[in-house]
């Protein structure tokens, strides 16, 4: 699950899925650009923070959730999100901080 607040002109992004070593499952990496586009959409927002709950930052993928959509040839992140990952070459404008 990833969990925001905005704290002051920060959004804080909370990757919290810490009994799977905070692998990303689809629904995750959705939110995630789901919280990336309200980064930058959203003129109160100065910047990001990415950080994780529990001992671990993230194991990667959950494949056994991801690889049907990757097998499908489909987008890892939802259509009219940003892409966290840059991969479609559409950079962000605003700073995001991963600790």
């Amino acid at each position: 699950m990833i969990v925001t607040k905005q704290k002051g002109h920060v959004l804080l992004i909370e990757i919290n899925r810490p009994a799977k070593y905070n692998a990303f499952t689809k629904q995750m990496l959705d939110d995630l650009g789901k919280a990336y586009t309200e980064l930058e959409k959203n003129d109160d927002l100065w910047c990001g923070l990415l950080y994780a709950k529990g001992k671990h930052f993230s194991a990667g993928l959950d494949l056994a959730d991801v690889s049907p959509y990757v097998l499908r040839g489909e987008p890892m992140i939802k259509k009219g999100f940003i892409d966290p990952f840059q991969t479609d070459g559409i950079y962000k404008k605003k700073p995001v901080v991963v600790a």
